[in-house]
């Protein structure tokens, strides 16, 4: 092996060695972002939950007494009207 080819192979050593590094970083930024991601995915389905329960649970509260009462109305206006 000269001299000269053994400087090449250093030099493109150095150059791989040196994407690589690169390439890892990259790597290690996009991974970040993805367990950020996830972490907002999963906060964010906690909170749409809580939300869907909260409203099923405002619709017992609210929506469900309205309806016995107007059913109990158009019952006492129906017996209003026969007698």
């Amino acid at each position: 092996m000269s001299l000269w080819s053994l400087i090449h192979y250093f030099d493109t050593s150095a150059v791989l060695n040196t994407q690589l590094i690169q390439r890892n970083e990259e790597l290690e930024k996009l991974y970040e972002k993805l367990k950020i991601q996830q972490s907002k995915l999963l906060h964010g389905e906690a909170e749409y939950k809580s939300t869907v329960q909260g409203e099923s649970y405002t619709y017992v509260l609210v929506c469900i007494p309205i309806r016995v009462r107007s059913e109990k109305l158009i019952t006492s206006n129906i017996g209003q009207l026969g007698g």
